[in-house]
């Protein structure tokens, strides 16, 4: 089977999962969050935090993690059962996307034909043009000024300073006449995160980490932020639900 074959079924296989998922909502299943762990997530314990924010009220995803050694790769396979994508953070994307080149054109498929994608730091990197799913249509940079102190930056989330966990943290550059909803700004007024419908599906990207717990800190800094991941996670996702 040469390439164009393949990704003409893993579009097929995943078109075919999404427009399914309305039959396992109908019948009281939880939807699917999929998250990602792997050699491309090098922050220990991202994708585990993110695993329990999710399976907790009041998200209650179901929750599987892909990616090599896992029991299921990212594939249109598993996509096509899922609600949700997640890229955790941790790493670079030089490190990141030799691993994940090969599933780009599937997980654009995702969201396009009706998924969420969550994309967290590096997660949210991925998301655009360059080295990336090529989801995003702005700009992806690492955050510039943003006023890091130390592990943490300070955010306007929605007309609140909340103090996030940070570490080379992306920024959003909205291309002229952007749909996105803009949910945080650094100090300098940047984008720090963001939801957006592409195709049918959406993306909720955050350049820092909001996911973050008490065991991410070597000093004092952290918050709790667990309701700013909620918000982004029910913001991203509100409007793919079947």
């Amino acid at each position: 089977m040469d390439r164009r074959t393949f990704l003409t079924v893993g579009a097929l296989t995943v078109a075919a999962g999404l427009a399914g998922r309305g039959v396992a909502s109908a019948a009281g299943d939880a939807p699917l969050a999929l998250i990602h762990r792997g050699p491309s997530v090098t922050a220990p314990g991202s994708p585990e935090t993110l695993q329990r924010l999710l399976a907790a009220a009041p998200l209650g995803f179901r929750t599987e993690f892909v990616g090599s050694g896992e029991d299921a790769d990212l594939s249109p396979e598993a996509l096509s059962r899922a609600a949700l994508y997640v890229q955790p953070g941790g790493g670079t994307v030089d490190e990141a996307w030799p691993v994940l080149e090969g599933h780009a054109g599937v997980v654009a498929d995702f969201v396009r034909g009706g998924g969420t994608y969550l994309g967290f730091c590096l997660g949210a990197y991925l998301a655009g043009r360059r080295s990336g799913f090529g989801l995003f249509d702005g700009t992806v940079r690492p955050a510039d000024g943003a006023g890091a102190e130390g592990e943490t930056v300070t955010v306007d989330w929605r007309g609140a300073a909340r103090r996030l966990y940070f570490q080379d943290g992306a920024a959003f550059d909205l291309p002229p006449g952007s749909t996105a909803e803009v949910l945080a700004t650094y100090a300098d007024g940047s984008v720090a995160a963001l939801a957006q419908t592409v195709g049918r599906g959406r993306i909720g990207l955050v350049g820092a980490h909001p996911e973050a717990d008490e065991t991410w800190f070597s000093g004092p800094g952290y918050a709790d932020n667990t309701d700013l991941t909620r918000d982004l996670v029910t913001t991203a996702h509100r409007s793919t639900a079947t």
